[in-house]
């Protein structure tokens, strides 16, 4: 129980951010995995398997909100030549997460386009793209009883063949590289977020929330000057900072690289690294200086030093002792985590709406968002 508790460090069973819209990048998706170089990046090497305690506080026990009914992710594809391929794919990274030891009652089921229309808010569409990187929602978004028309139900975007960030993939005869990438994206659809954006793990510099002031992640081992167009991205960030009425005019253009908000305003990667709006979360983290035995070094949800390329290493281990590699499998605490979840073993705390209810005011943008 010790363990199935520190799990739910790395879950979010809100949304994985709360921003202005979509990706500022313009397609709606974090570009988070994509594979320039060596691959996509997404977790590490340590052995560390203990995390902070804490208490949790999401949805009601049993009331399914943003959970998939019965564990199962129903899913179809945008175009029908696409079938085979994602009820390939979808299965051999599930396949993953039961050999790693997620119960086999986690599962995937393929619907027909018709019917995922029919229900499209609790189905999962599968398109694939030539531009941009692999993404997912994170759990299941719900709609608006008012009506939307950005959102209409979670969507998992994947590479095609021939799509550049796919070809370092492609170079791996035993497809593992791919796999594991769609695996990641697995997690995000189950209720993942990213282990290294949880902002237990920051110093309270990067979120400005007095509860936490941990001291796995800052600038000694988040290089954020290695993030490709670092240079342009301060320009950028400077208009912003100077428009009109700006709500970023207290900060400076260098503070793309602590601020989430204005990298993500200013279109820089950084944004996939920072720890996202800490008000969504609705759980209570105990320990308020995690360390870095805290995180799990292990998960298939954290990025890699060298994700952006072999030559912009980004995240590092506390002071840079070293590098975190490309992980092949779902961690133990992944595991316990996402059971947790589903066994929504946690009660709801007192508060006001969480940012995916009914009636909160930012549930128009919130369903919007999605992590690679």
């Amino acid at each position: 129980m010790a363990l199935m508790a520190a799990m739910l460090l790395k879950l979010l069973v809100v949304f994985c951010w709360l921003s202005t819209g979509i990706d500022a990048s313009g397609r709606g998706f974090q570009p988070a995995l994509r594979a320039p170089g060596p691959g996509p990046s997404l977790r590490s090497n340590s052995t560390h398997a203990h995390g902070p305690n804490k208490r949790f506080a999401s949805f009601e026990p049993g009331s399914n909100n943003n959970l998939w009914p019965g564990r199962t992710i129903t899913f179809s594809t945008e175009n029908l030549k696409d079938v085979i391929n994602a009820a390939t794919q979808l299965r051999r990274a599930q396949a993953l997460w039961t050999a790693n030891g997620l119960p086999d009652d986690f599962q995937v089921e393929y619907i027909s386009r018709t019917e995922c229309e029919k229900r499209r808010s609790t189905c999962l569409m599968v398109k694939y793209v030539s531009k941009g990187g692999f993404s997912s929602n994170v759990g299941m978004p719900p709609v608006d009883s008012k009506g939307d028309s950005d959102y209409k139900g979670p969507v998992m975007t994947l590479l095609t063949e021939d799509a550049e960030g796919r070809r370092a993939l492609n170079d791996n005869p035993s497809g593992d590289k791919l796999n594991v990438v769609i695996a990641h994206e697995l997690g995000h659809a189950w209720g993942l977020i990213h282990e290294h954006a949880n902002p237990v793990y920051w110093k309270r510099l990067y979120h400005n929330d007095e509860r936490w002031d941990g001291n796995a992640f800052w600038s000694p081992n988040f290089v954020c000057t290695n993030i490709p167009g670092y240079s342009a991205a301060k320009g950028r960030a400077q208009k912003l900072i100077d428009a009109p009425g700006s709500k970023f005019k207290t900060l400076s253009a260098e503070d793309i690289c602590v601020n989430w908000g204005l990298a993500k305003a200013a279109d820089f990667a950084a944004s996939d690294f920072l720890p996202g709006r800490t008000k969504i979360w609705a759980d209570r983290i105990d320990k308020a200086q995690a360390q870095e035995e805290d995180v799990d070094w292990d998960s298939i949800m954290m990025y890699s030093t060298f994700h952006l390329g072999p030559n912009n290493g980004v995240l590092y281990k506390p002071f840079q002792e070293d590098t975190i590699p490309e992980r092949t499998k779902p961690s133990q605490r992944d595991i316990a985590g996402l059971i947790a979840l589903y066994e929504a073993g946690y009660k709801r705390e007192a508060r006001g709406p969480l940012h995916n209810e009914q009636d909160s005011a930012e549930l128009s943008e919130f369903r919007k968002l999605t992590c690679g």
